[in-house]
């Protein structure tokens, strides 16, 4: 990629989609450095020195080494309160209204790698049985106890399974439908 010319939009998502997918992506004075060691002034901008730290390996994985084990450490403090509250989530969504607890949907992960996340319910049973759309405001597809759990982001917390598999991590990116 020469680095003459700002990047359009549309190219950046490629490269993205890219490097998401294991394409290398090689910017035009790295390429120049590697052959003739050495790269001219006017081919260096500031975001080339960022991507040009990226893509030491060492340095990549030092940062996801330190991202898994910081997702496992909050996994290990939060797994307590998980334990306690569990059952009485689940319990509260039975009661409220029929139907399984947990809610199931296919996301993508890392390099759009399909995943199942599971949340606590809460809407009713086969909310989107006529295709997938936003919750809005006073939908009346949330339950009583789906209005709680999504106020205090509660429906969330079974997903801590989904980041002690790998699948998800507490930083980053929100992980969405493909």
């Amino acid at each position: 990629v020469a680095t003459h010319n700002a990047i359009s939009e549309n190219l950046f998502h490629t490269l993205v989609q890219c490097q998401a997918n294991g394409v290398p992506v090689a910017w035009m004075p790295d390429v120049y450095e590697k052959l003739l060691h050495r790269v001219p002034i006017g081919h260096i901008d500031p975001s080339w020195g960022l991507f040009a730290l990226q893509n030491k390996p060492i340095f990549q994985r030092l940062q996801l080494t330190s991202k898994r084990l910081l997702d496992l450490a909050i996994f290990v403090l939060a797994l307590p309160v998980f334990l306690v509250v569990l059952p009485l989530l689940c319990l509260a969504i039975r009661l409220d209204s029929p139907g399984p607890a947990f809610y199931k949907q296919t996301r993508s992960g890392r390099g759009e790698v399909p995943f199942t996340i599971y949340k606590f319910r809460t809407m009713v049973t086969d909310a989107e049985k006529h295709g997938a759309q936003w919750a809005q405001k006073n939908d009346s597809r949330i339950t009583r106890v789906g209005r709680f759990l999504r106020k205090t982001r509660l429906d969330e917390l079974r997903q801590i399974i989904n980041v002690l598999r790998g699948e998800m991590s507490f930083v980053g990116p929100r992980p969405e439908r493909p």
